[in-house]
């Protein structure tokens, strides 16, 4: 793994993180958007598939809360391709969140409350109490 992206990557993440959580502007949703795709760009050098995941699961959330609907469909779908055979059920819970978000922005609550359904389910298989209060 390279160690220098895997620090890019987390660096950019949690930075676009305290944007999303913040009350911002429109430069700061640019910024914003440009930090999760740069947390993205880094993780692809040094990730697996559940960084991946997570990466497109993160671009699809600020893509939704800047309103771009099509695009938050597209990378929340993109987040949800990738084999999770390994992935921890708060993770898998936490990819039908970022869909179940996609999709209410782009109006379809047929949509979104079916993602909402899957992450309720995965999340009744994880075991650890703490990582499935924050999903």
């Amino acid at each position: 793994m390279n160690e220098e992206a895997r620090a890019l990557a987390i660096e950019a993440y949690n930075k676009g993180q305290d944007l999303y959580y913040s009350e911002r502007s429109a430069d700061e949703d640019v910024e914003m958007l440009s930090l999760a795709f740069l947390s993205r760009h880094y993780w692809r050098i040094a990730g697996g598939n559940q960084q991946f995941a997570i990466a497109d699961w993160f671009v699809s959330r600020v893509f939704a809360s800047m309103g771009e609907a099509n695009l938050a469909v597209k990378f929340a779908q993109a987040s949800l391709e990738y084999p999770q055979t390994n992935f921890p059920h708060w993770t898998k819970a936490s990819l039908h969140e970022g869909a179940a978000r996609a999709y209410k922005c782009a109006g379809d609550s047929g949509k979104s409350a079916e993602h909402i359904a899957l992450a309720n389910l995965a999340l009744e298989s994880e075991s650890n109490s703490a990582d499935a209060q924050v999903i």
